[in-house]
């Protein structure tokens, strides 16, 4: 049976699903799961700059969900799914007021008009921040297709959906800057590309990118190798001493090569349209995070093979079903890092790092602090490295591909699962969640709800006490009527031998089903046909002899529908005649040709009389 701390991390795109099974008390991951869509045909080339599928496409999330659990078996498991910002929209809006209640009754007219979608199609959430003397708004939009297809597949795979969030929301609550900062959080993973715009630690707008690399995976599927090889074998390419690229089973690493071109151009075109400045403090994730840099002037793509990719690759087993060491550990210990280094509880001892070495050294302390740990976590945890060797990002705030040693998760997911089970929490811009606000709604109509249940408590009472009065009633007609039924069944049976009235009832039917069937049997024989009897009769007068008439003897009578023969012994020649004359009398035998033959014997006559008939 699942535990109370365990939860399910899901995402899905256009290109695959992947899910992430969490015990985010012990912070460990237990199983991770990835499904890849099967791609569809297409016209392009290769080489050509491939994006998703349009937004008028319809997202086959129900198929993506589907295919994910049944290849899992997850059941009864709390889920908080994560939906790609490629295929939510998201508004930003401007009012010259602050008044919430006004802002909430236009701001559906508002996204109307600045919609080019079927605004009834869609549901929104929104959220509020003052801006000078008016009020920005911030709305996230999604198609109520979406949200009631998830709600479905999880129903049907009995599994409990607490939230479902916008990608770009979640990464900006998961991964903030530094607290209070203006910037940038930026995204590259195969399924989109997008960019957090920060000012001043509130999220201000999403920028999403449509690229071709999700399409370039999705053309292997399942015959894709892992992530740390593939991720190992890109960033190898073009080194000739080296045959990686091959063992990794990566194609068309040119075509990677210009959509992360192309991203690096977008992210720096974004930046400068959404006000970048110097002290702007920009971040990357995602899986291909590693590849790119910021140089203070524009996010550029850098030189193939990267200098890391040696030492990386030699982390990488040579098989996908060979454990990988560590096992997602150092994404982890990058997670807690960030973790900690944005804590500002009060009780956290010493001045805050400030720069990589600083960090290094932090962890180093606290690693030798706290050697008895580890024991506390049970034997199956993956326990975390030390925080040295995690691969922390550089100050620009591109992470090293040394951080990416032993990620499974090729999606969102994986830079989210570390801290998932804030997403349970509520926040604003959250497009779906399960729970209700029954203390705020208690609260605010308790003297209402008191009179409702005092009304209910009467209502009840007197509806109780009547249907008490009618039981007791009814059971006393009962009781008469079973007196009753007793009495008349005992006059028709006499002595029953069943005590209860339903055996006694069982021994009447056996009885009714009896005289029936003599009555069906006697009915029978009054119906039938009588006539050979009839005729037998008839014919048996004819043959009494008179007194004194002497041998009258029927050896052989028979009776045909076409013929009537009759032969035996008679005294004589009279007696013979008046036998024929009585045969023509009968009313069978009337006009029919009667045939005649004797001879004389000792003992008398003997004849055979035949009518034809």
């Amino acid at each position: 049976m699942p535990k109370d701390s365990e939860l399910l991390l899901l995402s899905a795109n256009r290109f695959f699903a992947e899910g992430v099974h969490l015990d985010h008390k012990q912070r460990r991951v237990i199983d991770h799961q990835l499904v890849w869509t099967p791609p569809a045909t297409t016209g392009l080339a290769e080489g050509e700059h491939q994006p998703p599928a349009p937004a008028s496409t319809s997202f086959d999330l129900t198929g993506a969900l589907t295919r994910l659990l049944e290849s899992s078996g997850w059941q009864g498991l709390p889920v908080v799914l994560v939906l790609p910002a490629n295929e939510l929209i998201f508004r930003k809006l401007y009012f010259p007021f602050s008044d919430a209640r006004k802002i909430s009754k236009a701001l559906p007219f508002e996204l109307e008009s600045e919609l080019v979608e079927d605004f009834a199609q869609l549901e929104y959430t929104h959220h509020l921040q003052p801006e000078g003397e008016g009020t920005q708004v911030l709305a996230a939009l999604v198609p109520q297709v979406l949200l009631e297809s998830a709600g479905e597949v999880f129903f049907e795979h009995d599994l409990h959906l607490r939230s479902i969030d916008h990608a770009a929301v979640a990464l900006h609550l998961m991964r903030p800057l530094t607290e209070g900062e203006s910037g940038f959080l930026g995204y590259v993973g195969p399924e989109e590309a997008f960019v957090v715009v920060i000012r001043e630690g509130k999220l201000t707008n999403i920028v999403h990118f449509a690229h071709g690399m999700g399409k370039l995976l999705q053309t292997h599927g399942d015959t894709l190798s892992t992530l740390p090889q593939f991720l190992g074998g890109l960033a190898n390419h073009g080194n000739e001493a080296s045959a990686a690229l091959d063992a990794a089973g990566l194609s068309g690493a040119d075509e990677f090569q210009q959509e992360l071109a192309w991203l690096a151009a977008q992210f720096t075109r974004t930046f400068r349209l959404q006000g970048l400045v110097a002290e702007s403090e920009i971040r990357f994730h995602g899986v291909f995070s590693p590849f790119l840099k910021w140089d203070g002037l524009a996010v550029r793509l850098r030189k193939l093979p990267l200098p890391e990719a040696d030492d990386f690759l030699q982390s990488v087993p040579d098989s996908p079903g060979a454990p990988s060491e560590p096992s997602d550990e150092a994404e982890d210990a990058l997670d807690l890092l960030f973790e900690e280094e944005f804590d500002e509880a009060p009780d956290a001892p010493g001045k805050s790092p400030e720069t990589l070495a600083e960090l290094k050294q932090q962890a180093k302390t606290r690693d030798q602090e706290t050697p008895d740990e580890a024991d506390d976590f049970p034997s199956d945890a993956e326990t975390l490295p030390m925080l040295a060797e995690a691969g922390l990002p550089p100050e620009s705030g591109t992470p090293s591909l040394k951080a990416l040693e032993g990620r499974k998760a090729w999606g969102i997911t994986g830079d989210l699962h570390t801290l998932a089970s804030l997403l349970q929490d509520a926040h604003p811009l959250r497009l779906f969640t399960q729970t209700l606000p029954w203390r705020r709604f208690l609260k605010r109509h308790r003297w209402g709800l008191a009179m409702t249940a005092l009304l209910l408590v009467a209502v009840v009472s007197i509806f109780g006490y009547r249907l008490h009065n009618a039981k007791t009633l009814l059971q006393q007609e009962i009781a008469q009527s079973e007196q009753q039924v007793r009495a008349q069944l005992k006059q028709v049976l006499g002595s029953p031998s069943a005590t209860t009235i339903p055996g006694q009832l069982q021994e009447l039917r056996t009885f009714i089903e009896k005289r029936h069937q003599q009555i069906e049997v006697s009915q029978s024989f009054l119906q039938r046909d009588y006539r050979m009897l009839d005729f037998l009769k008839r014919f048996s007068g004819l043959l009494e002899q008179e007194p004194g008439s002497g041998v009258y003897r029927i050896d052989r009578l028979e009776y045909g529908e076409a013929r009537f023969s009759i032969s035996g012994l008679i005294n004589s020649y009279d007696r013979l005649q008046l036998l024929k004359t009585r045969l023509k009398a009968l009313p069978e035998f009337t006009d029919k040709r009667v045939v005649e033959s004797n001879r004389k014997s000792p003992n008398g006559i003997v004849f055979r009389i035949s009518i034809d008939l």
